[in-house]
């Protein structure tokens, strides 16, 4: 029983914690309506963070550019021949931790483009659009023929007759989901810190609906 109890001890942390999706949805199903996500953002808050939460923060102050060395390092993956990038990061999580290190996977797209402020659509403007990071992070699948969300979004307004305003500095912009999720408190607040009083000043105050192109996104807006 003592042996039992130990694994399930040394197990309980990553099979609860590590692994929650912290999405909410275990609300809908449950009988008195809890969120066991809530409660386990505040254990990853809670837990010694070290090197990886330091490095986390610190990319809330350089999203853009964060964001952008991702795409094109899928892009330059992308290029290699067929296993060589999937083989360099399977050696890479031999040396560091497997949760810093991603694994490539040959199906993934090349990187996508930076977002960038202006205006989409045409007519007046009726909205802001902040398309979502992942955008920048991943292009199109590849074999399509699409040119991706932020350019069928801008369709859809053009056939519409309407117009959305892509705030300024939109590429160091974002929901703030990959922080608060992780339980990053100092990031989240940095990143939240920036991103109102822009999407307050661009949609007058909230005269103007806020609108994204992910689900995520859309959720972590509203919570900011």
């Amino acid at each position: 029983a003592q042996r039992r109890a130990a694994e399930l001890e040394r197990d309980e942390p990553y099979e609860s914690v590590d692994t929650c999706a912290v999405d909410g949805m275990c609300e809908t199903a449950c009988p008195v309506t809890i969120n066991t996500g809530d409660l386990v953002r505040r254990l990853r808050a809670e837990s010694p963070g070290g090197s990886v939460r330091a490095a986390w923060n610190a990319s809330a102050g350089a999203w853009g550019v964060v964001t952008r060395v991702g795409g094109l390092a899928l892009s330059a993956a992308d290029r290699l021949p067929g296993g060589l990038a999937e083989g360099a990061t399977a050696l890479a999580r031999r040396i560091l931790p497997p949760d810093v290190m991603p694994q490539y996977d040959d199906a993934l797209p090349a990187g996508g483009h930076q977002r960038r402020p202006g205006m989409i659509g045409t007519g007046r403007i009726t909205g802001v659009y902040v398309p979502a990071c992942i955008q920048t992070l991943f292009g199109p699948e590849g074999g399509t023929t699409s040119d991706g969300v932020m350019a069928a979004v801008s369709e859809l307004c053009e056939r519409a007759g309407i117009a959305l305003l892509v705030p300024d500095q939109v590429a160091s912009l974002c929901c703030g989901t990959p922080w608060k999720s992780k339980g990053h408190l100092a990031g989240y607040e940095r990143m939240k810190g920036r991103v109102v009083p822009k999407l307050l000043r661009a949609s007058a105050l909230g005269a103007l609906p806020l609108i994204s192109d992910a689900a995520s996104c859309t959720e972590g807006f509203r919570t900011m």
